[in-house]
């Protein structure tokens, strides 16, 4: 009956608006049939799907109708889900067609669409066994339906400030299902990646919301990082293009920062394991986006204040991670470097924020010496760069001098066997730096009478280094 089966469907759907007051009723018979039709389901719906592309013209008048039945088809519909999910694996081959047929549908249904959002979040816990089979196929499917990826983003983003209620719901089953899914997380990453330009101008609305649901998250939010760094060496050839978009959106994200910067703080403990292979990919990453470091360098230093207390526990977390990362550090020093004259406008506050936390770190001094020290003979040609902001820096951090003069005298004797490499470099730079030098002599001799009780340390030092 295959060829009569288009002559049939055009006549019932013209029926629809006819039938809405029966539709109740009929979707309660035909629901309690389900597991009854199981074995003959794969049968039906490889026909139903050949004639999806005949039906397309009616489609918008079918999904107004089924969407209104929603509320009242709820009680049933975890056993439509049931038997639904187990037909996926027998449905793979007709999904494209019916991927093509249901996006272009998209715009058409867009203001059913949070009715519909709203009745399938609330059956997330029930379906919680079958999400792992859900979630293959759909990744399967995701480079067929890459041409469509652009208008589905569209409507869904649209539909962001509609759902945020159940969205804690949603991210709970989503990130316990991440394990499962890690083997298809590649395929998923190089889609979604590629519609980064696409998406951009619902970025800002897709951030306000996510970054609301930090906190409903935080519990999970181990489990999601250590999936999606393990992704991250797959996904390196992607990442310029996901640096791009998201350091453009920074600044319409800024008021949303200090909640994001939060979360991840407290998270960074958990995740310390996987620090090293973050950084070998972030640093591979610095050349590329030099261009956008003085907008990420801007937003960061704004936040600075609001992250104060949090401070400490990112300094003991990244400066453990200095030795794994010797070996990108000059990269990540010839870019920092070359970004010092955008940032000078903020260096007070950086350098007020950091020189309260010395006494904090003092103990974890030592490691971030020996790195960077090791580092100077690498960086000389930067040096004069950063000596001429440093230098101009001098008159606004000078009541903060005696905190840092106490903290760097006393790892003087730790320091002792780097001084010699560290006195060449310095040297070096002497003539370089004679034009700022008498305002450094300024600065460094009003400080004399507070370090006076240090001097004695230094005096017994200086003999023997130089």
């Amino acid at each position: 009956m295959e060829s009569l089966w288009h002559l049939l469907a055009s006549v019932l759907l013209k029926q629809f608006p006819l039938m809405e007051s029966s539709w109740h009723l009929l979707a309660s018979v035909l629901l309690k049939q389900l597991p009854l039709m199981e074995s003959s389901w794969h049968l039906l719906a490889s026909v139903l799907l050949k004639q999806l592309p005949l039906m397309e013209s009616s489609w918008h008048l079918l999904a107004s109708v089924l969407l209104k039945q929603l509320p009242l088809m709820e009680s049933l519909w975890h056993l439509l889900a049931s038997v639904l999910l187990k037909q996926l694996p027998l449905m793979e081959s007709l999904w494209h067609l019916l991927a093509s047929v249901l996006l272009k549908q998209l715009p058409l249904m867009e203001s059913p669409w949070h009715l519909l959002a709203s009745v399938l979040l609330k059956q997330l816990p029930l379906m919680e066994s079958s999400w792992h089979l859900l979630a293959s196929v759909l990744l399967k499917q995701l480079p067929l339906m890459e041409s469509s990826w652009h208008l589905l983003a569209s409507v869904l983003l649209k539909l962001f400030p509609l759902m945020e209620s159940p969205w804690h719901l949603l991210a709970s089953v989503l990130l316990k299902q991440l394990p499962l899914m890690e083997s298809l997380w590649h395929l998923l990453a190089s889609v979604l990646l590629k519609q980064f330009p696409l998406m951009e101008s619902s970025w800002h609305l897709l951030a306000s919301v996510l970054l609301k649901q930090l906190p409903l998250m935080e519990s999970s939010w181990h489990l999601l990082a250590s999936v999606l760094l393990k992704q991250l060496p797959l996904m390196e050839s992607s990442w310029h293009l996901l640096a791009s978009v998201l350091l453009k959106q920074l600044p319409l994200m800024e008021s949303l920062w200090h909640l994001l910067a939060s979360v991840l703080l407290k998270q960074l403990p958990l995740m310390e394991s996987l620090w090293h292979l973050l950084a070998s990919v972030l640093l591979k990453q610095l050349p590329l986006m030099e261009s956008s470091w003085h907008l990420l360098a801007s937003v960061l230093l704004k936040l600075f204040p609001l992250m104060e207390s949090l401070w400490h526990l990112l300094a003991s977390v990244l400066l453990k991670q200095l030795p794994l990362m010797e070996s990108s550090w000059h990269l990540l020093a010839s870019v920092l470097l070359k970004q010092l004259p955008l940032m000078e406008s903020s260096w007070h506050l950086l350098a007020s924020v950091l020189l309260k936390q010395l006494p904090l770190m003092e103990s974890l001094w030592h490691l971030l010496a020996s790195v960077l020290l090791k580092q100077l003979p690498l960086m000389e040609s930067l040096w004069h760069l950063l000596a001429s902001v440093l230098l101009k820096q001098l008159p606004l951090m000078e009541s903060s001098w005696h905190l840092l003069a106490s903290v760097l005298l006393k790892l003087f004797p730790l320091m002792e066997s780097l001084w010699h490499l560290l006195a060449s470099v310095l040297l070096k730079q002497l003539p370089l730096m004679e034009s700022s030098w008498h305002l450094l002599a300024s600065v460094l001799l009003k400080q004399l009478p507070l370090m006076e009780s240090l001097w004695h340390l230094l005096a017994s030092i200086l003999p023997v280094s130089v």
